[in-house]
């Protein structure tokens, strides 16, 4: 029994690591989740496809939309002046940024979940808090546009198995009919960014993307995506190559907006 015990633990951790390296088994996986209930991912009420149910999408949202006034660039909540702080610091080379939610709790849970957890196929549930607000980004915007997801470290992809914002793109590809490209890649390594100051922050940046020699950008809008936007200076490295090659405007898509950067 030990041993037939072993056997299939061995079975479990290949059959989740094929499915949490491989495209095609992952997208199979996840349309058939989409076809079965299952559990909100705080609550563990049943819901569809394990979307979030409504008190705890309103939990998680509930700042981001009733919090108060925001700046209509970055998304920032606004200070007792009515001014940025981070916009304010440096002027963004984006054109706007569409957030889910503000990165505490519970919606910190959630990202938490998502990446160090390893459940990728969160992305669906998370993603999908945003569909309602770029649709009406998508409705007010002519000409083409395409999603681009900032690519993660080296070291992130091995023990993930999956790159956070390649998945929130993914989803947002299937349900917005919207074509996503990676054109971006990272040119060099460098460590985690969460323990960084703001000047750290935009200094680590420098250099760390670049833009492959056959994307054609020209007058096409890109939003990239990405999990978390802090002070945005990876938003704004990457945003500074795009407009370069000739993207019509460039807009940041994320799932969680830091509150309030240092």
């Amino acid at each position: 029994m030990g041993h037939q015990a072993c056997s299939d633990a061995m079975l479990i951790h290949f059959t989740g690591f094929i499915m949490a390296h491989c495209l095609p088994w992952r997208d199979l996986w996840h349309e058939l989740m989409m076809c079965v209930p299952g559990n909100c991912p705080l609550c563990l009420a049943r819901t569809p496809a394990a979307w979030l149910c409504e008190g705890c999408s309103q939990a998680v949202c509930g700042s981001m939309l009733f919090g108060g006034p925001r700046c209509q660039v970055c998304a920032l909540l606004l200070d007792r002046f009515g001014g940025c702080s981070d916009c304010r610091h440096k002027a963004p080379e984006f054109h706007s940024v569409v957030a889910a939610f503000d990165y505490h709790f519970p919606g910190s849970v959630l990202i938490r979940q998502f990446k160090q957890g390893r459940r990728y196929l969160l992305a669906a549930t998370l993603a999908e808090l945003l569909i309602p607000r770029l649709q009406r980004l998508q409705a007010a915007t002519s000409g083409a546009t395409i999603l681009v997801p900032v690519p993660a470290s080296l070291p992130a992809l091995r023990q993930r198995g999956f790159n956070p914002a390649g998945e929130i793109a993914r989803h947002l590809s299937r349900r917005l009919s919207l074509p996503y490209r990676n054109v971006l890649f990272r040119s060099k390594e460098a460590g985690p960014q969460k323990l960084l100051g703001r000047r750290q922050r935009y200094e680590r940046v420098q250099s760390l993307y670049g833009l492959r020699n056959s994307a054609s950008l020209s007058g096409c809008h890109v939003w990239v995506v990405d999990d978390v936007l802090t002070t945005g200076s990876t938003l704004n490295a990457v945003s500074h190559l795009l407009m370069q090659a000739g993207a019509a405007s460039v807009h940041g898509v994320v799932l969680a907006r830091t509150p309030l950067s240092l």
